[in-house]
């Protein structure tokens, strides 16, 4: 196994900083309430497909950082690694989608659920708390969303994974490409969105997504404002981390080490006050975020098989030992015996 580096050390600190920042600010914005185009009512920042946009922007950022910092190389007369410039950029086409669909899902349960709990079911677990300030179908429905997501995200994971490993392609520049494709598409799509009725909405209007909403409540609101900039500019850190570990060591790595975010996210909700604190609900989530590692530790074999092994391997040598003592002091009686049957005789 490759052995791990102070790079990578760092790649994971910044991973799972900017990813629980990412996760707060998201839900920062969601709670916020703003006057929207109406001009007379607040209400709250509900526009996930708005918020899908905005990852995007912030993955194209890194497109640009890419071709910046090679046109500085080059004048600089650095000589520029030339690998991974020949492949067909419509290979991050299917990877936009997926990241698309899968961050529409989630945005969208994240406007239903707790941040907390949109974390750890990042992580692939179900967690449901039953309280009173919240609706209870919403979060199930909140918290089944994200699970689904999650499903369409490891495909998005191992096909990345395998591209980029392929055509040795720059961290920068494949997070940009899916970036690029994410930001057409889905802002695309915001203009259609905006004319399907939809009475579940909780915007002023009822639309599927109303970014005209979203873009007038960041206005009048500096929290959601300085929230949504935040989102952008934290994705963009994230991903470009989370594919640099996933071309270094592998999308399984990414993912493992993702979780780690879900303690930060828990800490920092529960402190705010974002979420009812009690015996009972710290109690569901500690045991949850147990049951999550546990699973994680059995899956990638850490800890939890070795220490068993180790264990095997230990009581096994103290049964030789304790064989070999019994072997030594039968022998030693069968000699006794013998000398004294032959001093009788």
């Amino acid at each position: 196994m490759e052995r791990w580096t102070n790079r990578h050390v760092l790649l994971v600190l910044f991973m799972v900083i900017t990813g629980a920042i990412n996760t707060l600010l998201s839900k920062w914005a969601d709670r916020t309430h703003a006057v929207g185009k109406t001009g007379y009512e607040a209400h709250k920042f509900d526009h996930p497909f708005f918020q899908g946009v905005a990852m995007f922007l912030g993955e194209f950022l890194c497109l640009i950082a890419f071709n910046v910092q090679r046109i500085c190389q080059n004048r600089q007369g650095i000589e520029v690694d030339a690998g991974g410039q020949e492949f067909n950029r419509f290979i991050f086409l299917p990877a936009a989608m997926f990241d698309m669909l899968a961050t529409s899902l989630m945005y969208v349960g994240l406007t239903m659920t707790i941040a907390s709990s949109f974390q750890m079911l990042r992580g692939v677990a179900d967690v449901i708390f039953h309280t009173r300030k919240l609706d209870i179908n919403a979060v199930i429905t909140g918290d089944l969303l994200i699970v689904m997501a999650q499903i369409i995200v490891s495909v998005q994971m191992v096909y990345e994974e395998r591209f980029i490993k392929k055509y040795n392609i720059s961290p920068l520049q494949a997070v940009g490409w899916k970036g690029t494709f994410g930001f057409i598409v889905l802002g695309l799509l915001l203009v259609p969105f905006y004319f399907i009725p939809m009475k579940s909405a909780r915007n002023p209007e009822s639309r599927l997504s109303d970014a005209i909403d979203a873009f007038q409540q960041m206005k009048n609101s500096w929290q959601i404002c300085v929230a949504t900039v935040g989102s952008v500019a934290s994705i963009a850190l994230f991903n470009f981390c989370g594919m640099s570990l996933t071309k270094e060591k592998s999308a399984m790595t990414r993912m493992v080490l993702d979780i780690i975010r879900i303690a930060c996210v828990w800490v920092i909700s529960a402190s705010l006050k974002w979420q009812p604190v009690t015996y009972p609900q710290i109690t569901m989530q500690i045991a949850g975020f147990i049951f999550i590692n546990f699973g994680i530790c059995l899956y990638t074999d850490f800890l939890v098989l070795p220490f068993m092994r180790f264990c095997v391997r230990l009581k096994n040598k103290f049964q030789t030992q304790n064989n070999h003592i019994v072997n030594v002091e039968g022998n030693q009686v069968d000699e006794n015996s013998a000398l004294i049957a032959s001093n009788h005789c």
